[in-house]
């Protein structure tokens, strides 16, 4: 299940046919009086309504966040305050990351 604060970030990754959701189907369909439809709140479902970024085998997450973390490492000259010099060392030179945001 899905805390609030964890729909807050930039990019929201799921395992595949994970739950994504805050309050249960049983709760969410008493409260509506409707049934759901086929896959709600699995992350194919979401993915498709917006609300997840992407699908990523646990195989393969620890490279996606890799990418991701380097993609906005790049995109935030290292993670520097606006119009200040980053606080880490950051070569704007050095390779980019090929992931496709």
């Amino acid at each position: 299940m899905l805390a609030s604060y964890a729909s807050l970030g930039d990019v929201i990754v799921a395992e595949p046919r994970a739950l994504v959701g805050f309050a249960g189907a049983r709760v969410i369909r008493q409260t509506i009086g409707e049934d759901l439809p086929p896959g709600f709140q699995r992350a194919e479902f979401v993915l498709e309504k917006g609300f997840i970024d992407r699908i990523v085998h646990r195989k393969q997450m620890r490279t996606e966040v890799g990418e991701l973390l380097a993609c906005f490492w790049h995109s935030t000259r290292g993670f520097a305050p606006e119009g200040a010099d980053s606080p880490h060392a950051y070569d704007p030179n050095a390779p980019r990351s090929t992931a496709q945001a």
